[in-house]
């Protein structure tokens, strides 16, 4: 998750709100310790989100 997302940061795919809640998101799964099925949503959540994002966010520079 921290690769994918600064690579897609340093490419222009990723907005900056979303760069910082995916190391959020990526430090809480990290360290979280219990094995609560509401914490096995947060992965797909996440990639449903950048899916989003990457569908709607135009990069920099395309036309």
């Amino acid at each position: 998750m921290i690769t994918t997302t600064g690579m897609a940061r340093a490419a222009g795919l990723l907005p900056r709100w979303l760069a910082a809640l995916s190391y959020l998101v990526a430090a809480f799964l990290l360290v979280s310790t219990t094995f609560h099925p509401a914490i096995l949503l947060v992965f797909p959540a996440r990639v449903a989100l950048m899916s989003v994002a990457l569908l709607v966010h135009r990069p920099r520079g395309v036309t």
